[in-house]
């Protein structure tokens, strides 16, 4: 577990879906149509950092 924690891409990638997620949340309140892209960018941020981190931690 320490091993991904300590991990930086893993990190970025966490990160920026957090980021994503909060962008989409805040263009949804406004009415803005691009939303649906960041909530979907969320959802490929996170599978990828899932991804990773299953492999560091094998």
């Amino acid at each position: 577990m320490k091993k991904v924690l300590t991990d930086l891409t893993w990190v970025v990638l966490q990160l920026s879906a957090v980021i994503a997620a909060f962008i989409g949340v805040l263009l949804a309140g406004n009415g803005n149509g691009y939303w649906v892209f960041f909530i979907v960018l969320t959802s490929v941020l996170t599978f990828l950092a899932i991804t990773r981190a299953t492999k560091l931690a094998e």
